[in-house]
């Protein structure tokens, strides 16, 4: 998979820092995800309607950015605005949605497989 970068919504200036348009993170290692502990950042779970449902853990994926980021450092996007600060934490949810193939899937369906 390599690098993932996200373009954001604008240019961000931060003191100290070059300006910045875009987050690149690394992918992660066996160690990040399990010798570290932290695992997956989501979760999806049956409710009692049948329907999935989603659990995020922000903890997880701040947790994880702060070890992937690559550019801008990890203290710069303590400013991002929210959409953007979604997006990266939706890229870090997407290194997460891969099936026993190592191709993308879908959102879970209810029926099992």
């Amino acid at each position: 998979m390599g690098d993932r970068t996200i373009p954001l919504s604008k240019r961000y200036e931060v003191p100290g820092e070059a300006p910045f348009e875009k987050v690149v993170l690394r992918e992660p290692t066996y160690h990040d995800i399990f010798v570290s502990g932290l695992g997956r950042p989501v979760e999806w779970q049956p409710s009692k309607t049948g329907e999935i449902v989603r659990i995020v853990y922000a903890e997880i994926i701040d947790a994880y950015v702060s070890r992937l980021i690559k550019a801008p450092s990890y203290g710069a996007i303590s400013g991002l605005e929210a959409p953007d600060a979604l997006a990266v934490a939706e890229e870090v949810c997407g290194f997460f949605r891969l099936s026993r193939t190592g191709l993308k899937t879908s959102e879970p369906s209810s029926s099992s497989d």
